[in-house]
């Protein structure tokens, strides 16, 4: 038990103690207590609290002198803290340079027979081997001899455009109807029969077939030829070269109408550039 838990035993004492006393002291002046009895109890209780109190804290004042108190805690001394060794300065020396380590060659990779895709997909199949630019003969052989005819195959679409509706293009209102424009009209013509309508024809041949051979064909090259093939006539440059062809030869056929039969240098609205005799 600590000094404070006997500094509490001894108030509660002093209270019990003040309080009989306070009932003794008024008994006394007063006489509330009739019962000789319980006027013995209460002296009784006023002797005993006022015993307890002595003894209360004459054991407080004995045990509190006895205690020690708290001891005042040291400050540490300051001591030297170690010196470490010196650091060794660096020397310079020059650091012999590693050999590079020999690196073995990469295996070619062999070209990878694939499943079939379709022509029209946009990205090729995964890990496909690249084709080199321009297809080797014995591809163009093979093509030759399992596709129908590729359109134009032998000269581009521009060679034979009649040059006349070039040069009919840039002189300018004539005074009258011109000869020249109707013989330049019928040339025109010739060339919407022998030349775009065939190329429409032979296209429309030539396009299903090589959707339908891709679909079965399981080697890569061919596959990819098959692919080029397919794009270049539905949004590519083969397919680019014949649209704007279409569209200049309208254009020329309305100019040279007016020319013939009006002597109006009228084109139609919208007309692409007119074709260059080397295209």
């Amino acid at each position: 038990m600590n000094a404070a838990q006997i500094e509490v035993i001894g108030w509660i004492c002093v209270a019990f103690f003040g309080l009989s006393a306070a009932v003794w002291l008024l008994d006394l002046v007063t006489s509330v207590i009739k019962n000789e009895s319980q006027r013995v109890i209460l002296n009784r209780t006023i002797g005993g609290t006022l015993l307890g109190a002595i003894v209360s804290f004459v054991a407080a004042a004995v045990l509190g002198q006895g205690q020690p108190g708290p001891k005042p805690t040291p400050s540490p001394t300051p001591t030297a803290a170690p010196l470490s060794p010196p650091i060794p300065a660096p020397t310079s020396s020059a650091s012999a340079t590693p050999a590079p380590e020999p690196t073995s060659p990469s295996p070619t990779p062999t070209p990878t027979v694939f499943p079939t895709s379709d022509p029209e997909s946009p990205q090729p199949p995964p890990n496909a081997p690249p084709i080199p630019s321009g297809d080797p003969p014995e591809l163009l052989a093979w093509a030759e001899e399992n596709l129908p005819p590729r359109p134009f195959l032998d000269q581009p679409l521009g060679s034979t455009y009649p040059p006349c509706a070039l040069k009919l293009r840039g002189v300018g209102a004539p005074s009258g109807p011109s000869s020249d424009a109707g013989s330049c009209y019928a040339l025109l013509q010739d060339y919407n029969s022998e030349v775009l309508n065939q190329h429409r024809d032979r296209r429309e041949t030539y396009l299903p077939a090589v959707k339908e051979r891709a679909r079965s064909e399981a080697n890569n090259q061919r596959w990819q030829y098959l692919r080029r093939e397919y794009a270049s006539f539905t949004f590519g440059k083969d397919a680019e070269n014949y649209n704007r062809l279409s569209a200049v030869w309208r254009c020329d056929t309305h100019l040279m109408i007016n020319l013939r039969d009006f002597g109006l240098a009228k084109e139609r609205a919208g007309c692409p550039s007119a074709l260059s005799e080397d295209e």
